[in-house]
């Protein structure tokens, strides 16, 4: 289950969103959200967050990231130094561009969204 942009701000701002995503986390369904980075910290307070068959899949645009070259670094910080992580991580880009987890754009036309 993939939930569009759009739909995004009401799930990090309205527990109504939550309350119809937990039956099927309680069934044991595999329950995967696209969240925009910027929502990404009001969504540790969803109830969805609890369990362990939920899949918050954090969304990082990169527009156009081929053209960064062989060497560019994707750097995972922190809001501040020190402030809820312990570190950075720092990872090639072009090790991440992995051709096995690559989905071109036409595999997603069938995607139904949820209201």
């Amino acid at each position: 289950m993939a939930i569009e942009t759009t739909i995004l701000s009401s799930i990090v701002k309205d527990e109504q969103y939550a309350r119809k995503v937990i039956p099927f986390l309680k069934e044991d369904y595999w329950v995967t959200v696209d969240v925009p980075i910027d929502h990404a910290e009001a969504l540790l307070e969803s109830a969805m967050i609890e369990y362990d068959n939920f899949i918050p899949q954090l969304r990082v645009p990169i527009p156009y990231i081929q053209q960064f070259g062989y060497n560019a670094m994707l750097k995972i910080d922190d809001k501040d130094f020190k402030a809820s992580n312990p570190g950075v991580w720092c990872h090639r880009i072009h090790d991440l561009m992995d051709p096995e987890k690559f989905t071109d754009w036409s595999k997603y036309k069938d995607d139904e969204v949820l209201q």
